[in-house]
């Protein structure tokens, strides 16, 4: 069976040119195993590309990453963007550095949420930070607060698809 594999990019650049790290391909495979609307677990697959890593210091220490499709724009602006289960968080985000030039350190805004296995959620919404942006992908710390007045610190990274 061929299956067209394609990739939606909404272009953040305002008349800007737009370079994407994934294009449409065509691909001939054979359906194996089940279909799942459950984001991938963690520890699976390398961790390389395309793949979100969190590493949370506080309240408590967890860490993993999951093999999930993440999608990375530039141009003027830079978006990465992925959702996946690590360790049992669940984790929506994305980080947009603005005046994007190459690879580099930029002031960068997290959104999304982090959601703890006991049900807190902890909103990404508009969290500055400073982000190491690789050609491959990049790296951002963190520390928010959740809805129940905890405090959750810690690196969210990722790496492109």
């Amino acid at each position: 069976m061929t299956v067209p594999v394609l990739l939606a990019v909404t272009a953040l650049s305002a008349c800007q040119p737009v370079a994407v790290r994934s294009a449409a391909s065509t691909e001939s495979v054979e359906p194996t195993g089940s279909v799942s609307s459950s984001p991938a677990n963690a520890g699976q697959g390398e961790g390389g590309p395309g793949s979100i890593t969190l590493s949370v210091t506080s309240p408590r220490a967890v860490s993993g990453h999951v093999d999930t499709p993440v999608t990375c724009t530039t141009g003027r602006i830079y978006r990465a963007s992925g959702t996946g289960a690590i360790a049992g968080y669940t984790v929506r985000v994305a980080a947009t550095a603005m005046r994007y030039s190459g690879p580099a350190s930029y002031q960068t805004t997290l959104s999304g949420s982090v959601l703890a296995p006991d049900g807190e959620e902890f909103a990404l919404v508009g969290v500055r930070t400073t982000a190491a942006i690789t050609a491959d992908g990049g790296s951002a710390p963190f520390t928010v607060t959740g809805k129940r007045g905890h405090t959750m610190s810690g690196t969210i990274s990722w790496s492109c698809s």
